[in-house]
């Protein structure tokens, strides 16, 4: 068996010698369908020869062809393979796009029926913003998945994905779907005022209540702010999220501070809660000044 190797668009040929007397009939097939001459196929059948060639080669000209001369003394076949190497055709879809975020979502795909007799050599994946509407390649894979990134809050987007072999790229499998970039559980609601429970000259310790809503996203933790008396808002401590109390560390003793409390989600950190009451750092218990008194004279 022969094996001919030749790019769509070219052209390949046969030229067999048959010999038998008397000289015997021959014909050519291709996937089990007898090969007829046509504009683009030419059959030259002599008695001891057979010619066939065939012009601008399609993939669809692929197969094993079989040729089998026949005479009144019996028959004879013979075959060759022809493997017409073009583009692959598309990526099966449909193309799934799942854990969509505010920055990047993954994409699925199966691979072409046919590979246009090479080897994938990787999967190019094409973004299109749907404010711009322009595609341009975002990742290359070399599996029938892809994680895209670098998306824009907020925008929508569709997507496209090509299979490439040495031949070049196929045509495209597009999405029907169009996605927005963004988290699929929302920013936690803010937490109640925090209060002090207890306080030194250097520390305070606050509690409050749990948002009301978590935003579809477990509490991972809270940020405690503090603010100095006519100074900005700056972290202070952070929580657990299994706990609405905490403790400040640090404070300058005299100094009159306000606190606030933010909770965190895997959306991102929430809106602030109400900044607490003022509250100076001091001891909360001191002796007082008679029986401080009292106490030097026994």
């Amino acid at each position: 068996m022969l094996d001919v190797k030749v790019r769509a668009g070219s052209f390949f040929d046969f030229d067999v010698p048959v010999t038998g007397e008397p000289p015997p009939s021959k014909e050519w097939s291709l996937k089990d369908n007898v090969v007829m001459a046509s504009d683009r196929i030419k059959i030259i059948n002599e008695d001891y020869n057979t010619k066939v060639r065939v012009m601008e080669a399609k993939r669809s000209d692929s197969g094993i062809y079989t040729l089998v001369a026949k005479n009144v003394n019996g028959k004879d076949s013979a075959t060759l393979t022809v493997n017409v190497l073009d583009i692959p055709l598309p990526p099966e879809g449909p193309l799934k796009i799942d854990n969509v975020t505010k920055n990047g979502c993954t994409l699925k795909w199966r691979p072409p029926k046919d590979d246009g007799g090479s080897e994938i050599q990787y999967y190019q994946v094409e973004k299109m913003d749907m404010e711009n509407m322009r595609w341009v390649p975002v990742a290359e894979a070399n599996t029938t998945s892809a994680h895209v990134g670098h998306l824009i809050e907020g925008h929508d987007y569709q997507f496209r994905v090509r299979a490439v072999n040495k031949q070049g790229e196929s045509q495209p499998l597009t999405g029907m779907d169009t996605i927005t970039a963004k988290d699929p559980f929302a920013k936690p609601d803010k937490p109640g005022t925090p209060v002090a429970t207890d306080w030194d000259k250097d520390h305070v310790d606050l509690e409050w209540t749990p948002p009301k809503k978590d935003g579809g996203s477990p509490i991972t933790s809270y940020i405690i702010e503090k603010r100095p008396r006519f100074g900005q808002w700056e972290k202070a401590a952070e929580i657990p999220g299994n706990q609405t109390s905490g403790r400040v560390p640090d404070l300058t003793e005299g100094q009159e501070y306000e606190f606030r409390v933010i909770a965190v989600n895997k959306g991102g950190p929430g809106e602030p809660s109400e900044a607490s009451a003022p509250i100076v750092a001091k001891p909360r218990f001191s002796k007082s000044k008679c029986l401080s008194k009292l106490s030097k004279l026994f």
